[in-house]
């Protein structure tokens, strides 16, 4: 008996919507009637005014507000995504009726509320407040059965509409989607402080002074722009997962109590939690609490207003990156970018720069090639100093003229690295096929070995000598080959000065070797060869660059008798 009567009641139902969409269909108001035809559904959607929505459907309410930025204030306290909103209010605002049935026709539907959805548990209501006080109240039922629209009434209108059917999904009271899910509604350029405190409790502070950060604590120190960006790009560009609290339940407690904050791993002991203070006097926070599983953790965001998960990736992008600031580097330059390098070291400044061609030349206390690897290194290795490595009675490094430099830990700075290695070990490089003239002198002779080469003949011939003669060719020849290029094995002393000359027996050289080229206004290159050392001699070129080891079988090849009895 119930199932039969379940069925008629049923039977009865659909005849009656049956019989609303053939009204619907066959009584329509006129385009002039102002009940349709073309107008726009909802007025106040297009106010710019408007400054509070209200949904409603059986699952609860949700208010939102506006006084600047919206905001959700029904069934919870959060910020509402600015985009979300919008594109709720845009389609209320798009929503023109296709069709509708009023006055009288209206009139013939015993139970419109019924037959048009409007009763039922899956209708929606919207009402809408302007900031003068005008408000529009607007509901949406059930679908239309041919498809395509949706069954709506609104308040002072008696009248039933016909809109697109997404309007009342668009309108549907869903809290959760309507709230920002941002960490952050800021921009980084707004930031002027940031505190850092870890679960062990350290805590780093850094600020921005006159457009430069600096770190404050734990030690004082000037901090990469381009980290500090990184990082408030990172975190201000993060978005929640999932919202844990609040959700808008019914025993959902308004203030997260430090039980409940512990919970999560957001209490005094959380992972990490910034602190941004911004160019209005506000603040900005947020925590990192314990694992939520899946790769999330759980958050406090939103100035605590807020528990959500994040993606742990995120945390270790802070725990990184706020680690980095915390031991922040002495320099920040890009090492591609270097281009000159300064170094003092008590009496003595060692300068370097960079030519167009990329190359490396030392310009103080001498004129002279660099050592390419061994600068590269030693930049390589002042880029990875940190601040404890500074020392005010250390080297004093520089990589411009624009700042002061910084005095730094020598051990730290240098390594095993000498200032001498800066020098290249290339003393000099002749083109053997430019060199017309070798004169040599050994001390306690009365005269010079000289040789000019004669370009007729592709031979050497004697200039001069102690001694009678011919030219030894192949002595001649190695003396060319060991001195294109001559090479040192290692640059004893930057910058010869008389002391010097005569600590290495270079005031009274054995052996000097005289070079004169077929180059246009060339000058004689003279090399001095002077006291015997561990590995070969020490070495000078015309007493103006540094002091080397040459070793014993270059010293050998230059200290052959270039003439001999033939």
């Amino acid at each position: 008996m119930s199932n039969f009567r379940t069925n008629f009641y049923l039977l009865i139902a659909i005849a009656a919507v049956a019989f609303a969409n053939f009204v619907v269909d066959d009584m329509r108001l006129d385009s002039g009637s102002g009940a349709g035809g073309g107008e726009t559904f909802c007025s106040l959607a297009g106010e710019s005014s408007l400054s509070e929505i209200t949904l409603s459907g059986a699952c609860g309410a949700v208010k939102i507000v506006r006084d600047g930025a919206w905001r959700i204030v029904e069934p919870f306290e959060s910020a509402a995504d600015d985009r979300a909103v919008n594109r709720l209010v845009d389609a209320l605002a798009a929503a023109a009726p296709s069709d509708s049935l009023s006055g009288s026709d209206l009139q013939k539907i015993r139970d419109p509320d019924g037959v048009f959805g409007f009763a039922s548990t899956n209708a929606v209501g919207v009402s809408l407040r302007t900031k003068d006080g005008r408000t529009e109240m607007l509901r949406f039922g059930a679908l239309v059965p041919t498809g395509g629209g949706v069954y709506a009434a609104k308040s002072g209108v008696e009248a039933v509409f016909v809109v697109p059917a997404d309007t009342a999904a668009a309108a549907a009271p869903d809290a959760d989607g309507l709230r920002d899910r941002r960490l952050f509604a800021i921009q980084p350029e707004s930031v002027t402080a940031l505190d850092v405190k870890r679960a062990d409790g350290s805590l780093s502070r850094i600020a921005r002074d006159d457009g430069v950060w600096k770190m404050s604590r734990p030690e004082t120190a000037e901090v990469s722009a381009e980290r500090m960006k990184r990082l408030l790009q990172g975190v201000f560009a993060a978005s929640a997962v999932d919202f844990v609290w609040p959700v808008g339940a019914s025993n959902e407690v308004g203030v997260a109590s430090a039980a409940m904050l512990a919970a999560y791993g957001l209490g005094a002991d959380s992972e990490i939690a910034l602190s941004f203070s911004l160019r209005d006097g506000s603040a900005a926070q947020v925590a990192f609490g314990r694992d939520a599983g899946g790769g999330l953790v759980y958050a406090l965001a939103h100035n605590g207003g807020a528990i959500v998960t994040v993606d742990a990736s995120l945390l270790d992008f802070v725990r990184d990156r706020t680690g980095r600031l915390a031991d922040s580097l002495v320099f920040h330059y890009d090492p591609k970018k270097v281009a000159s390098l300064a170094l003092a070291d008590g009496q003595t400044a060692y300068r370097l720069g960079k030519d167009e061609r990329g190359v490396w030349k030392l310009d103080s206390p001498v004129s002279a090639p660099a050592d390419q690897e061994t600068v590269l290194a030693l930049i390589d290795r002042l880029l990875a100093l940190k601040n404890p490595d500074r020392d005010d009675s250390g080297v004093v490094v520089s990589f411009t003229t624009n700042r002061p430099g910084v005095a730094v830990s020598r051990q730290a700075a240098l390594g095993r690295i000498r200032p001498e290695d800066l020098r290249s070990l290339e003393i000099i490089d002749f083109a053997a096929k430019d060199i017309r003239r070798l004169v040599v002198s050994r001390a306690g002779d009365d005269k010079p070995s000289a040789v000019v080469y004669d370009g007729e003949t592709s031979l050497w011939r004697v200039e001069s000598a102690p001694r009678g003669g011919g030219a030894v060719q192949r002595a001649v020849d190695d003396i060319v080959a060991a001195i294109s290029p001559l090479k040192a094995a290692k640059v004893e002393r930057l910058a010869v000065d008389g002391a010097s000359l005569r600590q290495y027996g270079l005031d009274k050289p054995f052996l000097t070797v005289a070079v004169d080229t077929m180059r246009d206004n060339a000058m004689r290159r003279n090399i001095l060869i002077g006291s015997r050392t561990d590995g070969g001699y020490f070495a000078t070129l015309g007493s103006a660059d540094a002091v080397f080891v040459v070793p014993d079988e270059t010293v050998l090849k230059l200290a052959a008798d270039i003439v001999a009895d033939q």
